[in-house]
């Protein structure tokens, strides 16, 4: 799934911006916004998406407000984030060089053809 039927998919967290980031990053966003979602629809605290982006080779997340509990997933998806190709989803390594990505083997040159920056 696209970051951006993301953004449909979950009208009442992205009220606030836009996603941006590689669409190796889908299934691994969707899987968090799915838990925010459920953990609101049961009388939690409903999440907003402040940014949702790529930095430094990863996904950069902030919602508020967010339940205590759900911090610690936030910040674990952050971090898986860099262990998976922001283009296809595989297995990747964060490469630490002046432009800084998560890729696996065969999209090590890969460059962003998905938008980057907020609308």
């Amino acid at each position: 799934m696209s970051l951006a039927d993301l953004e449909s998919k979950y009208p009442l967290i992205y009220t606030h911006c836009h996603p941006r980031g590689g669409p190796g990053w889908g299934a691994l966003l969707e899987v968090l916004l799915d838990q925010l979602q459920a953990r609101a629809d049961s009388g939690g605290v409903q999440a907003r998406a402040l940014l949702t982006r790529e930095k430094w080779g990863r996904l950069s997340l902030r919602f508020s407000p967010l339940d205590p509990a759900d911090e610690a997933m936030v910040v674990y998806v952050e971090k898986l984030s860099m262990h998976i190709c922001e283009v296809c989803g595989a297995p990747g390594t964060l490469i630490p060089e002046a432009w800084h990505r998560t890729r696996c083997n065969a999209h090590t040159e890969a460059r962003p053809t998905w938008p980057t920056s907020d609308r």
